[in-house]
């Protein structure tokens, strides 16, 4: 017997080696069970780029291989979806046909097949190349995925709406069951259902809400035949979101609609969209932890009381379990079909028997047409005569209803369906969710509740011998996922194979040949019947992968080991219990399963403390698991004469085995459990951010790992404590732009680095910190600088101080301007001068913002322009002295770094240094002014964004610009500028009281410089291995300054900047201070001297502010009908005086200054 697999050749999905996963799972152990037979000659027809991929799995040994180049089939169909379409649909040409018949020809050379299998694709083209060769469409059954044992399928009719069970409908429905049948059947959905309900990690009311009816939608994968060409005719369907609206319209909106997503779905529904539709729809559900749980619908299935789909299998699984399936569309679901969508409140509230009892169907399809993988597929016997009698039936032209046998003894059948649950693969898949996805108050058996010390310390009394788990429980890593670790390890992995010459990309990055190595060693040991993988075998496992050297080998296993003593710390609970149970004189072990040689582990948790333990029980050791049971067994038997109490994190691993095994056990929570179900992460972050890189895991972890061990909160983000805002919030945002400051510098050749003072000052500690490690860093330095000092140097020509006046001012005295800007005492003001501009006197309050009051002050700036020159000289003369000792004058590239916005600092500086345009600017935003500063010449970056129009931007930080300007200002005072006193240049300061401010900032910058530390420590000193974007890195920061809660916002209440430059002499944040009560009357007032108004509406609104107030003639008004009011003042302000009223508005003053209204 010939028999050739056909792997569909073609990109898949845009992945190349999208069917690897088919030939790895299924395909190549029934290759292996053919090849037994010696009568049987075994080929494989696939991609080249997938057979390749296989081979260096080993998958493929003493298969004969046929392979088509990938780019060959693209070249004659550019777009796979639309021909694998045309294959489904019979909607082909002949030239297609042909093309197709050509290129497999051309691979298969002389060979002639007697049976073709075709694994979930269609081949309209090998079936007339070899017509006499019997043809059968392979996919998995309809129960396949853990719990369920897996199923096979060979249909000789087709697939979906061709396949046997569309082809043959009315004969599967009109089948009825015997009593004995539908006990087997009765006895086996029983079995299912107590395993389900036994191990089920979600409870009925995270699916159902409030609602009593619920149909599941599980989603499928958009642009592939299976759901394409499935659909309704004439339907408007082009995408999930589009099946999702179809469904959404056409049911009655008092039944939930509970959707879940396809893994294989890259392009699945953007969350906002989503939520946009969930806006429209009251009733579409879906929650996004409980995706995380591998194959959910499976564990949704018991909650719903119907499902909807195109082709998905959970619709076949409805059948099984006797739900009402709505089937959209023409799919082979259509034979089991309940109804239409816009009747599903009458089905669901009806007798659903004949709607739902396909048992016949059901009954024989369970014992014909889907055979067991392990007793049948992979039975290398079974399959050799199936597929005999395949042939034969081909031949003979006969496909009947009767084609698949009776089996001869139905109950073994049963009882193989029975003993299949994949009771192992189902602790995985929860294991790895309990332990490495983030867990909701919803999923409840993963306690994601703090625990009560004291109560556990009491439970530790009552016990002879203290076991405790080791990881995420005595110690952690400091990232959210321990692959992680494979990630830092990516750059020296990449030396080591750069010093054999070889190349680590082409195996998709260290952490992907190292997960790939480790799933082969895993499949492996379940093959021999053991439990655990061992470190060295996976590293020979990379070794045969790669052809790696011994040497480097060994490297590489340091490496990790290296790493994971760098990332992991103390867990603080841990140790507290531990050192409980020590100081009582408890027997203490610990028990873990873990990969890594017991003696690694034993060095990582005795160099953080742990050093008083009686013995410890590592898996890889002993080839015993947890999560299975052995290990405790085992424990068990050696600590024998006293009770055991087992203390940690898996609820699966740690607590329920080891009650299985008899042992006492103690859940206590995962750190990332607390941490995601708390206020700052459920309410800023996406679940899939968690974990999703290398940065967000070492942003989190850091997180997590400070503060939220065995802690929530929820009533607000940071306790109201600085440090804690420093650290969780400023920290990311600082050492995001800092490493980004490094980066560019690094790659733009500059030599020297300048942080202009003082909004660079903590950016600088921050940079000395990171860049320490770092070869080829620039040289950093602290330059004294300001506004004031620099744009007054800069005055040497009436321009010059004409165009001073471009830089805004507050409504303040003439003398004050006199003396911020150009250092002019009220008594050196002559007052004929300022009768001769058109002022009063040197008390009138000057709005340069005014074009009448901009042109008397020009002309006074004009009548003193010989002072202010001459003042600027004494000025520009200390200045340039200081910069000549910072060697910023030199050869040597240089760019400054400071918080932006139009570059001025830049101009004057290059300005004041002979005009100079070669030095460059790092800044956190540049504003559009700084265009013109870009356009001179002078290279200028924006790490939020560049020359972005500020007057206009909708961007948080355009918005908020005082929050910061607080985050970057340290507890220092402006500086002002240079003066000669006794021969030496001494610093003058801007004098002001800004001791409130000071006090909050100290503890801010303590939090911050501890979150960089931490992030430095958990990389080995190299912050150039990991990517966060600042969006993400500004998400906690933007959320509290745009949606602050009380708590939080009181630590900025009557903070305070000294702004002299720009005419205030303080500028508040929140200014109650200012304010002896604050009433109708005056609140919009008191908004508009707050630099952050949310922090302030929060502070009044809670009534926190003392001096609100409270009769009732006075109170505050809610904020809408604080709103009105201010519409009602403009109005009566535009009736009162229409002039002040078209000045003031925003869109008319542009208007009103050019015909000087």
């Amino acid at each position: 017997m010939k028999v050739l697999y056909f792997i569909e050749p073609r990109k898949e999905l845009g992945n190349t080696l999208f069917r690897l996963g088919t030939i790895r799972n299924h395909i190549s152990k029934e290759m292996l069970a053919l090849k037994k037979n010696s009568n049987c000659e075994v080929h494989l027809l696939s991609s080249q780029e997938v057979v390749k991929a296989a081979n260096e799995e080993k998958l493929l040994e003493d298969v004969k291989i046929h392979s088509i180049i990938q780019k060959n089939i693209s070249d004659l169909f550019p777009e796979s979806n639309v021909i694998a379409s045309k294959w489904y649909t019979g909607e082909y040409s002949d030239k297609d046909k042909k093309a197709m018949e050509e290129l497999c020809k051309k691979s298969l050379g002389t060979f002639i097949p007697d049976v073709i299998i075709c694994y979930e694709s269609n081949a309209p083209y090998l079936k007339s190349l070899f017509p006499n060769a019997a043809f059968l469409n392979s996919m998995l059954g309809a129960l396949s995925r853990a719990p369920f044992p897996e199923l096979g399928c060979f249909d000789p009719c087709g697939i979906y709406k061709d396949s046997y069970i569309r082809k043959f409908k009315n004969e599967l429905i009109n089948l009825k069951v015997t009593e004995k049948q539908l006990e087997r059947l009765t006895a086996l959905r029983s079995t299912y259902a107590d395993f389900i309900d036994r191990y089920n990690p979600i409870k009925s009311d995270d699916i159902r809400g409030n609602y009593k009816k619920v149909i599941l939608v599980p989603l499928q994968v958009s642009k592939y035949f299976a759901f394409d060409d499935n659909l309704p005719e004439n339907s408007d369907i082009k995408c999930q979101l589009d099946l999702v609206r179809y469904i959404l319209k056409r049911v009655d909106p008092s039944i939930g609609i509970y959707v879940t997503f396809h893994a294989a779905d890259k392009n699945f529904i953007i969350q906002t969209e989503f939520e946009k539709l969930q806006l429209e729809y009251s009733n579409l559900l879906y929650n996004s932890k409980i995706q995380k749980i591998r194959w959910c619908s499976q564990w949704i299935l018991p909650y719903v009381d119907a499902v909807a789909t195109v082709s998905s299998s959970v619709g076949l699984q409805a059948v099984f379990w006797r739900k009402p399936l709505f089937s959209i569309g023409n799919s082979h679901l259509a034979t089991f079909n309940a109804g239409e969508l816009e009747e599903a409140a009458v089905v669901l509230d009806s007798n659903l028997d004949a709607k739902v009892n396909f048992d016949g169907a059901l009954y024989h399809l369970l014992t014909r047409y889907y055979p067991l993988m392990n007793s049948k597929v992979q039975n290398g016997d079974w399959l050799y005569a199936f597929l005999d009698e395949a042939i034969k039936k081909h031949r003979n032209g006969s496909i009947e209803f009767d084609y698949f046998k009776e089996p001869e003894n139905e109950q073994l059948i049963f009882d193989q369906l029975t003993a299949g649950i994949q009771t192992k693969q189902v602790m995985d898949d929860l294991n790895r969710f309990a332990s490495h996805m983030s867990s909701t108050q919803s999923v409840n058996m993963f306690s994601n509740q703090p625990v009560n010390v004291f109560d556990v310390k009491r439970e530790i009394e009552k016990h002879d011998v203290i076991s405790f788990d080791i990881f995420d429980t005595l110690i952690t890593r400091r990232l959210m996922h321990p692959n992680h670790v494979f990630d830092l390890m990516d750059t020296e992995a990449t030396a080591i194979f750069s010093s054999e010459n070889k190349s680590l990309i082409q195996y998709g990055g260290f952490r992907r040949l190292r997960e790939r190595a480790a799933n082969n060693v895993i499949k492996k040991i379940r093959s021999d019947n053991k439990e655990e993988i061992s470190f060295l075998d996976v590293y020979n496992k990379i070794r045969l992968l790669t052809n790696l050297s011994k040497k480097s080998i060994v490297k590489l296993r340091k490496l990790e080991i290296r790493i994971e003593n760098e990332v992991m710390m103390v867990r603080k609970l841990g140790e507290e219990l531990y050192n409980h149970a020590i100081a009582l004189g408890k027997k203490v072990i610990l028990v873990s399963d873990m990969y890594l040689p017991a003696s690694d582990i034993e060095f990582i948790v005795r160099k953080l403390g742990y050093s008083n333990y009686d013995k410890c029980y590592v898996s890889s050791e002993y080839n015993l698991l947890k999560k299975s049971g052995t290990l405790f067994e085992f424990v068990k038997s050696e600590q024998v004469g006293g009770s055991i109490l087992h203390i940690g994190d898996n609820y699966l691993s740690d607590f329920l085995k080891a009650k299985e095994a008899g042992i006492s056990a103690i859940h206590i929570p995962l750190i990332q459990d607390t941490y995601v179900s708390s206020r700052l992460y459920s309410d800023i972050y996406h679940p899939s951010e968690i974990s999703d890189s290398l940065g967000s895991s070492l942003m989190h972890g850091a997180i997590s790992r400070k503060f939220y061990d065995n802690k929530q909160t929820k009533t607000d983000w940071f306790e109201g404590k600085p440090y804690r805002l420093g650290f969780e919030a400023c920290g990311p945002v600082l050492l995001g732009f800092t490493k980004w400051i490094l980066e560019q510098a690094i790659r733009d050749g500059v030599e020297d680095l300048y942080f202009l003072a003082r909004d660079g000052y903590l950016v600088k500690t921050i940079y000395d910190e990171i860049s320490s490690n770092i070869p080829n860093a620039p040289k950093s330095h602290y330059l004294l600088a300001s506004r004031r000092c620099y744009s007054s140097a800069s005055l040497e020509t009436e321009q010059d101080i004409l165009d001073s006046t471009s830089l805004a001012f507050s409504k303040v005295a003439l003398h004050q301007i006199m003396e911020a800007r150009f250092d002019i005492q009220k008594s050196e003001i002559d007052i004929k001068k300022v009768k001769d501009a058109g002022f009063d006197n040197i008390e009138q309050v000057v709005d340069i913002k005014r074009s009448s009051q901009l042109k008397k002050f020009k002309l006074f700036l004009l009548l003193n322009k010989d002072l202010i020159l001459t003042k600027a000289k004494e000025e520009r003369d200390c200045l340039l002295q200081y910069l000549d000792s910072t060697g910023i004058n030199s050869k040597r590239k240089s760019s400054i770094v400071d918080i932006g916005h139009n570059a001025s600092l830049q101009n004057y500086l290059g300005k004041l240094l002979g005009g100079r345009t070669d030095i460059g600017g790092y800044y956190f935003m540049t504003f559009y002014g700084a265009k013109s500063v870009y356009d001179k010449g002078f290279d200028i970056k924006g790490y939020l964004a560049n020359f972005e129009e500020n007057k206009f931007s909708q961007h948080p930080y355009c918005k908020n610009i005082g929050m910061f300007e607080f985050l970057f200002l340290p507890a220092i005072p402006s500086f002002k500028k240079f003066i000669r006193k006794e021969g030496e240049l001494k610093e003058v300061y801007v004098s002001g009281d800004e001791n409130r401010r000071f006090k909050v900032v100290e503890e801010v910058h303590e939090g911050v410089k501890d979150y960089v530390s931490i992030i430095k420590k958990s990389v080995g000193g190299n912050v150039l291995i990991y990517e966060v974007s600042p969006t993400r890195s500004l998400k906690s920061y933007i959320k509290f300054i745009q949606s602050p809660l009380l708590k939080d916002a009181k630590m900025f209440d009557d903070i305070s900047f000294v702004d002299q430059f720009g005419g205030n002499n303080s500028r508040y944040l929140i200014p109650s201070v200012l304010y002896s009560k604050i009433t109708n009357a005056n609140y919009s007032d008191f908004l508009k001297d707050s630099w952050w108004k949310e922090g302030a509406k929060v502070l009044v609104n809670s009534n926190f502010v003392s001096n609100v107030e409270s009769n009732s003639n006075s109170e505050i008004l809610p904020f809408k009908e604080q709103t009105l009011s201010i519409y009602k003042r403009k109005i009566r302000k535009f009736k009162t005086n229409p002039r002040a009223f078209l000045r003031d508005s925003k869109f008319l003053k542009p208007i009103c200054k050019f015909f000087n209204i």
